[in-house]
């Protein structure tokens, strides 16, 4: 573009010279428009055209190249706190998480994180926080703590209190982990969701109180899955 304008420059000095009419002045001057503006046009077709190359590039080594994807998936993400190995309760076995203080400092990262002052494992997945621990299978003879929620929550001031609140985690029965249809009488105490044949009548038949205990008895599970994988 700037070469073009000094040739035109050093053309209307030329002109300047032989001919002073207005007519010929006119003419240049049209001229040198419309030669800056389709020189104009033909930089923004050249810019868009290697712009457009680019992008192929980078589209076609993005889908021909898979160890691209898996560099990239990788790398280490930046502000991650980093694993810590947590005992899984009393026990020898741990599970690595990020430690937390509070359910609010959860991050959605795919990443197991611990609150400390619940003593629970937490993930959050498509918004939901989950979180829990796993707790004691109770068979008959052992007393029946921790099972059902207190209604009095958080607010409770009972030491003694048996039921269980916020912050501690569920215990269960042994029957908890036995499926039967909701449909059947008698089956408070068994899992009455699971099961594909019969998902749909199932989950009509839940009330909130049952849909806690089963969230529960999942992360639970879950803990359990991943205590087995990392041990």
């Amino acid at each position: 573009m700037e070469d073009i304008k000094l040739d035109f420059c050093k053309i209307r000095q030329k002109i300047n010279k032989f001919s002073k009419t207005k007519q010929l002045t006119q003419i240049f001057n049209e001229l040198y428009d419309l030669t800056l503006s389709v020189a104009s046009q033909l930089d923004k077709n050249k810019n868009m055209e290697e712009n457009m190359s680019r992008l192929k590039i980078k589209k076609e080594s993005y889908n021909s190249d898979t160890s691209y994807i898996k560099a990239v998936s990788n790398q280490p993400t930046m502000n991650i706190k980093p694993l810590i190995n947590i005992p899984v309760k009393k026990s020898n076995l741990k599970l690595s998480a990020i430690i937390v203080r509070r359910a609010s400092e959860v991050k959605s990262n795919g990443l197991i994180h611990y609150i400390s002052s619940e003593d629970k494992f937490s993930i959050k997945v498509n918004g939901h926080i989950i979180k829990g621990n796993i707790g004691n299978i109770l068979k008959k003879g052992d007393d029946l703590v921790k099972i059902k929620d207190c209604r009095n929550g958080a607010e409770c001031t009972n030491e003694r209190c048996t039921y269980l609140h916020p912050i501690e985690t569920r215990n269960y029965l042994e029957q908890n982990f036995m499926y039967k249809p909701s449909t059947l009488p008698f089956n408070d105490s068994f899992t009455k969701f699971g099961s594909a044949d019969n998902i749909d009548v199932d989950f009509s038949n839940l009330n909130e109180t049952t849909k806690k205990r089963l969230i529960d008895m999942y992360v639970h599970n879950m803990i359990c899955c991943f205590t087995l994988l990392e041990n």
